[in-house]
């Protein structure tokens, strides 16, 4: 009875593990690129999805925002849409279904004038110490107005845009955006909840 008892545990976490990890949708093809437009249209409006980590004794900042290959999709409809514009599977380019994550951290206000600059973003481990776990960007650029615009942030400051492979993106993991000085907690100066090293969970609720 017992080893059946494991065995049954076993396979639920097994469950829960991969429905986890199916949120995100992993191959574009042209069925859910159609999901993914219709979706967009129906949308009253969408955003990026958001790094934050969740609040307990403190209040941390939001240091990002990522995009899917859904999503991308679903927000290049939208804004078709909002342009009173058509937006068809015609319209789709690689860029947008490559099995890439998008992670946009914006620079960000700290004291007075001064601003926090990105200088990497990387994903370890979730609670890992070891930096020769960090996983890399495959590509990581300075952020273009395009990219600020489209995430809705502004400012003289030094964003970056990096790009992960999907596979990466798991709720065992977590993301780190180091900054160039400290920057403030959600609740604003003196709150507790800065960082300069910041980083989040990846929660993969509610993600496509």
């Amino acid at each position: 009875m017992k080893a059946a008892s494991r065995c049954l545990v076993v396979a639920i976490t097994l469950v829960v593990v991969v429905a986890a990890q199916a949120q995100i949708v992993q191959d574009m093809t042209p069925e859910r690129i159609r999901e993914a437009i219709a979706f967009g249209a129906r949308a009253k409006e969408l955003s990026p999805y958001k790094i934050q980590e969740k609040a307990r004794w403190s209040w941390p900042p939001l240091i990002a925002v990522y995009t899917t290959p859904f999503l991308r999709v679903a927000l290049a409809a939208n804004v078709a849409k909002r342009h009173y514009k058509q937006f068809t599977e015609a319209d789709v380019t690689s860029e947008m279904i490559a099995p890439e994550i998008h992670v946009y951290a914006p620079s960000q206000h700290t004291e007075g004038t001064s601003i926090a600059n990105v200088e990497t973003i990387v994903v370890l481990p979730y609670n890992s110490k070891d930096n020769s776990q960090a996983v890399h960007p495959i590509r990581m650029n300075e952020a273009s107005e395009q990219y600020k615009n489209l995430f809705g942030f502004s400012g003289e400051g030094r964003g970056m845009l990096a790009v992960f492979p999907l596979e990466v993106w798991r709720e065992d993991n977590e993301l780190h955006v180091v900054f160039d000085r400290g920057i403030p907690g959600s609740q604003g100066l003196g709150a507790v909840g800065g960082c300069a090293n910041c980083k989040s969970r990846i929660y993969l609720n509610k993600i496509r």
